[in-house]
């Protein structure tokens, strides 16, 4: 056997190598039975069957290795070349590189297991990377490209302490664990990584599973299938800032309360992850508390701000203000010097303003100055922020989103730990414009308060205006128609005829105008709610009745016809109340001059403006029923007793032109019938 192996003689064909290490498998175990069922065998016996086993074993390692080495060249699933790669990245480059410099040696070198382990990271298209025995050796495919960054493709084949060497902390007693058989699972785990350049805050859901040997089951390395949920995590964080910013906008009713409101939100431990420090400059005409302090609290020493735009610290979170880094009061004129933030820039250009190194750069500010240096908080991180971002503040004068005018700057510090991307630029826009909406919506709240307070103190002062007039105007005409009154009934000595006729005629116009006076204090009253009616039991029938007829002559001399239904008595279909009308008093409770007053309006109304045809004026009794009476008792003024039947007074004054009774007019029944039909 020894001969015929083909280390000693050379290659052999395929089907002689398979034969030959069946001859040897066989072998082994034919002296295996043999030495267990022969128990009377003498030493020289156990001898031979012992040496027979060693040798044997010694074959079948030998034939297995070769097998091995035979099927390298045969396994479809392994590359030899880059142009075996098929377009893949990682495929070509584990394919060109060195790897006898590394800890996985030369690849005519690597075992079953690691090939097959490396097929079947480099074909996945999920990102996966492999480590392989305790070293923690990497070999990864082309998703998890992005995930290295920077470091990419420097990393391959090097040691995960040297990959990841900044998360070993973390990640090494999940790799302690696997290699004691135990797989682990991570979801949405931060990893603080440095594959940009700077420290990352990260977020990944990974899971490390062991792969084993396939002689002897022993774990050999560690598969990871792992996925960046960084956008996700970040996402959430920010949505909850926005929902927060939302929560409470839509109950601010004032500057000064959205302004508190906002930088509430911005302080909150939870908040400060990606907003570090903000700082909002508001236009101090917008917000109500502004003190009459004109310095320029930047170190203008008190310069008087004539003609010049005053902007107030109306928010501030991470940062105390008031220090030379952030000046309560700021002056924006052409000549910038006194404060840190350009904001005369942002405001005139009305764009977005990015400061890069901003530590750096307001430490050499304030040193200038004379001021001692002012960290720039960075959140839930040391370092200070690596970009502050400064944006104009808009706000809504009017409903639409059109008319909109520029009321400050807003300065945000970025994430030491996140970079300035698209997505953090649009997050800190959607903030900007949420504090718009909030403010606008306090503003336009304070506005229309202030525009009700203003309506009712006018109308206070034209009712105040109403009553003292008409108590002015009514004193003098009271004491101009009582001597109206001597001298027109004075008969010692009687009036001269044309004297006579003068004065009455000064008398009724005084009368008039002491009654236009009258309504209008009337007026005024109504205006002040101070109207009391006086109420008393009449014959409102006989009472609206007499007030009609009053105006019977002048409708006939206008060639009008007046109908007048006014007859205190029960509808056809409500018989059922007569009986327990009879035995109550026919009087009704209502103050008769203003009732004078209503029906005198209706029919001058309709006097002047019936051209031609009827006037029509009905009086009717409403009874209510003791069920609806008692669901509206609570509305009522009176409480009435539900036993007997309520009272409800209707009065109707219908205008009828030519154009639908032509003259001559129609009877008074005609009139009653059509109106009825009408009706």
């Amino acid at each position: 056997s020894y001969n015929h192996h083909p280390r000693f003689v050379g290659r052999v064909h395929h089907h002689h190598h398979r034969m030959e290490k069946t001859r040897a498998h066989n072998l082994r175990s034919l002296a295996q039975r043999l030495q267990g069922t022969q128990r009377n065998l003498d030493d020289e016996q156990r001898r031979l069957i012992n040496d027979i086993i060693e040798n044997a074993n010694v074959l079948c390692t030998l034939w297995d290795d070769d097998w091995k080495d035979l099927g390298r060249d045969k396994n479809p699933h392994v590359f030899s070349s880059a142009d075996d790669a098929g377009g893949s990245i990682m495929k070509r480059l584990v394919a060109e590189h060195d790897w006898a410099a590394t800890e996985f040696g030369p690849r005519d070198t690597w075992c079953t297991t690691l090939r097959s382990a490396v097929d079947m990271v480099l074909d996945c298209r999920f990102p996966m990377v492999l480590f392989w025995e305790k070293h923690l050796s990497v070999i990864y495919n082309d998703s998890y490209i992005p995930i290295f960054g920077n470091k990419h493709p420097w990393v391959l084949g090097r040691t995960c302490h040297e990959a990841w060497g900044e998360v070993m902390p973390v990640v090494q007693p999940m790799f302690d664990q696997v290699f004691q058989g135990k797989a682990t699972w991570s979801e949405n785990s931060i990893l603080l990584l440095e594959r940009f350049g700077y420290i990352e805050e990260a977020y990944f859901t990974w899971s490390y599973s062991p792969i084993r040997y396939h002689e002897d089951g022993r774990v050999a390395g560690v598969l990871t299938p792992i996925t960046e949920t960084t956008e996700r995590v970040l996402a959430e964080r920010r949505i909850k800032v926005l929902k927060e910013l939302g929560d409470f906008g839509t109950s601010t009713r004032s500057v000064d309360a959205a302004c508190a409101g906002i930088e509430r939100v911005l302080t909150a431990p939870s908040n400060n992850s990606d907003l570090p420090f903000a700082l909002v400059y508001m236009a101090r005409s917008y917000i109500n508390n502004s003190d009459d302090d004109t310095s320029d609290g930047g170190g203008g020493g008190g310069t008087e701000m004539n003609d010049k735009v005053v902007y107030k610290l109306a928010i501030t979170s991470g940062l105390e203000a008031g220090t030379p880094a952030t000046p309560a009061i700021v002056a924006i004129n052409q000549t910038e010097g006194s404060i840190f933030w350009p904001i005369h820039s942002v405001l005139e250009s009305n764009e977005t303003t990015v400061i890069d190194q901003p530590q750096e750069k307001i430490n050499a500010f304030l040193e200038r100055s004379g001021n001692a240096p002012v960290p720039l908080p960075g959140g839930l991180w040391p370092e200070p922020p690596r970009s502050v971002v400064l944006m104009p503040l808009t706000i809504n004068t009017t409903s639409s989103s059109l008319d909109q005018i520029q009321a400050g700057v807003v300065i945000f510090g970025v994430n030491p730990r996140r970079a300035l991307d698209e997505q953090y630029s649009n997050f800190l826009q959607l903030v900007t414009r949420q504090m718009s909406s909030i403010i606008s919506a306090a503003m336009a709240y304070e506005a229309e308060k202030k525009q009700v307070e203003a309506l009712a103190a006018l109308d206070r002062a034209k009712t105040a205006f109403f009553s003292n007039v008409s108590h002015e105007f009514r004193t003098p005409l009271t004491l101009m128609l009582g001597p109206l009154e001597d001298a027109l009934r004075s008969i010692d000595p009687p009036l001269h005829p044309a004297h006579q006729g003068k004065l009455e005629l000064v008398y009724r116009n005084s009368l008039r105008l002491l009654k236009l006076v009258n309504s209008l204090l009337d007026f005024s009253r109504l205006e002040a709610k101070r109207t009391q009616a006086h109420f008393r039991r009449c014959d409102l029938f006989r009472a609206t009745a007499d007030l009609v007829s009053m105006f019977q002559t002048a409708i006939e001399k206008a060639g009008l016809e007046l109908v007048v239904d006014i007859v205190n008595k029960d509808d056809d279909d409500q018989h059922q109340h007569a009986a327990a009308d009879e035995n109550r008093d026919e009087g009704i409770y209502v103050d008769l001059d203003m009732w004078e007053k209503i029906v005198s309006n209706l029919l001058s109304n309709a006097f002047k403006y019936t051209v031609e045809g009827c006037i029509f004026v009905s009086l009717r009794k409403i009874y209510l029923s003791p069920s609806s009476l008692s669901s509206s008792a609570s509305t009522s003024p009176t409480n009435y007793s539900t036993n007997e039947p309520s009272c409800t007074i209707i009065l109707r004054t219908i205008c009828e032109w030519g154009r639908i009774w032509p003259m001559p007019p129609p009877s008074r029944s005609r009139a009653r019938t059509l109106l009825r039909q009408r009706n």
